[in-house]
């Protein structure tokens, strides 16, 4: 039975946590404390996996939907939902973002004036 946005809501937590289905390998984890996660199950390749799809109330059930369809269609062109999920988010920093970040940690570490100083570092750069 697909769930309603009023059921999502009034959903209380119990001793132990518990899930409510939607459909199509859509779930709400409700967890002791209260806290609510949308997950999502499905099979790649043979095994099962489950992904997070972020917390309930920040992500809607209408929201929650419309991911689990996103994740279908990468399921349906032969990709893994949660590496593909990870591969963007990767993909979007830049080399400049990570080069600067990787020197605003690394340059207090260094000496100056010797050699592989951060001068020399960030020329590497």
């Amino acid at each position: 039975m697909a769930l309603s946005d009023t059921a999502v809501r009034q959903a209380k937590p119990a001793h132990k946590d518990y899930t409510i289905s939607d459909s199509n390998g859509l779930a709400l984890l409700v967890h002791r404390n209260g806290s609510k996660y949308w997950t999502f199950r499905y099979s790649h390749q043979g095994r099962k996996r489950k992904m997070s799809l972020g917390v309930y109330p920040d992500v809607s059930l209408k929201r929650a939907r419309e991911k689990r369809d996103e994740c279908r269609v990468r399921l349906a062109d032969g990709l893994d939902p949660s590496e593909t999920a990870l591969d963007t988010e990767v993909s979007k920093k830049l080399f400049r973002e990570v080069a600067d970040d990787w020197d605003a940690f690394r340059t207090p570490r260094l000496t100056q004036g010797r050699k592989g100083s951060a001068a020399q570092a960030r020329r590497y750069l």
